[in-house]
């Protein structure tokens, strides 16, 4: 085992353009927070031939690391972000073979529901190559308890639990006349939990339309999803209530939070949504199932309303937002607070590398 003072910090990450995956967006924000940390040298080696916007480290795209140039090709300490990607099966066995220790953050995909999707094949998979990556890993790193509760199928040595960061934007969320709500991420149906929201919105539809509400969705097709959706709003009769959208990034992004007044997301299953940390660090407050991992803290914090999936308590959590302002600027106030106390890059940074420097020791419990 490696002991040092400055750690060599290499990680593995399909990264592309696209800013819905959680991954895309959020493994490039806390590696430039990383790279400002003086002793640890990191890079990432992306499995895309895709380079980070303003990236401050390294970005490398062959898959061996044996051929990075100096230090990274001989690493201290090597991250994996997600699961299922083949890539990762060969470098953790060349890591093996030369003892450097190596860290597994899945991202969602360990838990019994994202297990659920595909599930033959996963379980094929999983005995034939996943399960001994998982079980060789010096540690997991899940994004929350809840997510590390979730994945507790799988046998691994040790867990760490560090949350995503977010950037604090200097603009917060006012717009008490908008009775705009919001939802950004992929339209992945089952998983994102549009259909519960498209559902929910028929038993409070002539409420909404009194107040003039409108459900912003933003997110790029999947699959043919859009389609879906579209045919899904209709069906359900809350086409001048639902605008379907295609992906946002950028001011365009940044605008979208602040014309609103509250965030939805009605996940099935999640690792750790970014979005959700958005929204909070922008004041909005939010409407979260217990498959985004938020719905006891958005309830016990008082920074949203944490529902079940059930049609009828989604229904009547949307309508109580829209209509109460007292109580929305509340938990908006409480929001943007818990973001900046609890959730700024440069904390997460530093807590990720105190585990990546006590692993790299031996001193990781």
């Amino acid at each position: 085992m490696k002991t040092t003072d400055s750690l060599i910090v290499l990680h593995v990450a399909y990264i592309t353009s696209d800013f819905a995956s959680g991954v895309s967006t959020v493994v490039p924000q806390y590696l430039n927070e990383q790279s400002e940390i003086k002793d640890m040298n990191i890079a990432l080696l992306n499995l895309t031939n895709y380079r980070p916007k303003e990236a401050k480290y390294p970005v490398f795209y062959q898959s061996c690391i044996e051929k990075l140039p100096e230090p990274f090709c001989n690493p201290s300490l090597v991250i994996f972000h997600e699961i299922y990607r083949p890539d990762h099966i060969k470098l953790s066995h060349w890591l093996r073979r030369r003892a450097i220790p190596y860290i597994i953050t899945p991202h969602g995909s360990l838990t019994y529901v994202a297990q659920e999707q595909h599930h033959l094949a996963k379980q094929l998979l999983n005995v034939f190559f996943y399960n001994a990556f998982i079980r060789n890993a010096d540690c997991i790193h899940f994004l929350s308890e809840k997510e590390a509760i979730s994945s507790n199928g799988f046998k691994h040595r040790k867990a760490s639990i560090i949350p995503n960061g977010v950037s604090i934007p200097k603009a917060k969320a006012s717009n008490l006349d908008s009775r705009i709500a919001l939802f950004i991420g992929r339209l992945d149906i089952e998983v994102k939990g549009l259909d519960l929201l498209i559902k929910s919105l028929p038993l409070i539809a002539d409420e909404l339309r009194g107040l003039g509400a409108k459900i912003y969705i933003y997110g790029p097709d999947e699959d043919g999803s859009m389609a879906k959706l579209e045919l899904l709003i209709a069906d359900n009769q809350v086409s001048d209530i639902v605008l379907l959208n295609g992906p946002v990034n950028g001011q365009s992004k940044a605008d979208a939070f602040l014309q609103s007044q509250f965030y939805i997301q009605l996940s099935r299953t999640e690792g750790f949504p970014t979005s959700v940390l958005e929204a909070l660090a922008y004041g909005l407050p939010i409407i979260v199932t217990e498959g985004t991992t938020w719905k006891e803290t958005a309830n016990n914090k008082g920074i949203g309303i944490g529902v079940e999936s059930d049609l009828e308590a989604i229904s009547n959590a949307i309508l109580t937002l829209f209509n109460d302002d007292e109580l929305r600027c509340k938990l908006a106030n409480a929001a943007r607070k818990y973001a900046i106390e609890h959730f700024q890059w440069k904390a997460i940074a530093k807590r990720q590398f105190i585990l990546y420097r006590d692993i790299v020791n031996g001193l990781f419990n």
